[in-house]
């Protein structure tokens, strides 16, 4: 699938959206208007807008028509955002939607958001530090799944569709509840699962334009819940801890999705730390075999021979470290990075372009993530 935007408005859950949830927007019930506007919208002043392919499409129901004032990849109300924020667990948050001396587009304008509910996700990162091995980063950075809900006070769904089929869905209300849960795995410095992260974000929110004396505000609620799991333990539940009878059937209906269509850690990411594993353990085994191990054959042999007998990523490691040296750095005159020697050495490796094609594939699914040094220059 090719991933590249254009420079065009993102749609609302499509192929570049991920974290849209609550998407504060301004209505029309002339088309032209609206149209006209989603030329020359104005943001939010909280949201920064870069380019065109910044700002989510036009959405079209019926005869109303929705232009979103947020910015596709910042923002407060992304999930994103929401799911990463930092600080008080309660926050109340107040958004200008309107200042009272600024007109609205056009007479039939109306503020209202889009609520997105079903599968979402949402970008982790951590700050590198030396706790961890570098590769250790890569299995717990990147986007993972969430489970979006909206309903009213009582609990009741927003919208006709059923907000459990595993699809996403688009309504637009000046009020409501919105619930967020995401349970990401975390894993030792070994590569073994050591528990889980459960996250759930409840949301409310309502638009305050009745005033004309005032601006035009929007006021949102958020309440962040945090758990930490082992192992062991079963999915935690957040639904126990509500009193609120509303917030309990949105909490378990966002549980309910989560479990269905969502994934603790993506399955090809997995795949590749079980892949990362064994190969880890190859080379730790073959340390144990004295005089007599793949290590200590290769050495005997020149780089070319040696390469020839690699076949699993393990054993090209074992050879990157025994023979890739400063032979192989840009000049005689300084010292080349890691990552520089491999590429030089097989790029001279007498070798098919497949079998060539090849090696790199073990050098992207092990031994650059295996080597802490990869980007040091070589001494």
């Amino acid at each position: 699938m090719d991933m590249t935007k254009s420079n065009s408005p993102v749609a609302l859950t499509g192929e570049f959206d991920y974290n849209s949830f609550l998407v504060p927007s301004l209505g029309f019930s002339d088309s032209a208007a609206a149209a006209h506007y989603a030329l020359n919208r104005d943001s939010l002043t909280s949201q920064i807008v870069y380019d065109m392919d910044d700002n989510f499409a036009r959405v079209t129901f019926g005869d109303k028509n929705y232009v979103p004032r947020i910015s596709t990849m910042h923002g407060h109300w992304l999930t994103s955002e929401l799911m990463s924020a930092r600080g008080a667990l309660r926050q109340v948050k107040w958004e200008i939607l309107r200042q009272k001396a600024t007109p609205m587009p056009s007479a039939d304008a109306f503020n209202v958001c889009l609520l997105v509910d079903g599968p979402r996700q949402f970008s982790v990162y951590y700050p590198h530090t030396n706790k961890h091995p570098d590769w250790w980063y890569s299995l717990h950075m990147g986007n993972r799944d969430c489970f979006a809900v909206w309903g009213r006070a009582n609990g009741q769904a927003v919208g006709r569709h059923n907000p459990l089929d595993g699809e996403n869905h688009i309504v637009a209300s000046g009020h409501g509840r919105g619930v967020i849960v995401a349970r990401t795995a975390h894993f030792s410095n070994s590569g073994e699962p050591t528990g889980f992260k459960n996250i759930m974000i409840k949301l409310e929110f309502s638009v305050k334009d009745k005033d004309a004396t005032k601006d035009d505000m929007l006021k949102v609620q958020i309440d962040r819940h945090l758990a930490i799991t082992t192992v062991g333990e079963g999915v935690y539940d957040f639904a126990k801890e509500e009193d609120d009878n509303g917030w309990r059937i949105l909490v378990e209906r966002a549980q309910q999705g989560f479990a269905l269509f969502c994934e603790t850690v993506p399955k090809e990411l997995d795949d590749w730390r079980k892949r990362f594993i064994e190969q880890k353990a190859h080379i730790a085994q073959d340390k144990l075999i004295a005089g007599a191990s793949y290590g200590d054959q290769v050495k005997k042999l020149s780089w070319q021979e040696a390469l020839a007998t690699v076949h699993a990523p393990w054993q090209l490691q074992v050879v990157i470290d025994a023979h890739c040296g400063e032979q192989f750095d840009e000049s005689v005159h300084r010292y080349s990075a890691k990552y520089t020697r491999v590429g030089n050495m097989l790029a001279a490796h007498e070798c098919t372009p497949e079998r060539r094609e090849h090696l790199r594939t073990m050098i992207e699914d092990f031994v650059h993530a295996n080597s802490d040094d990869w980007n040091r220059t070589g001494q």
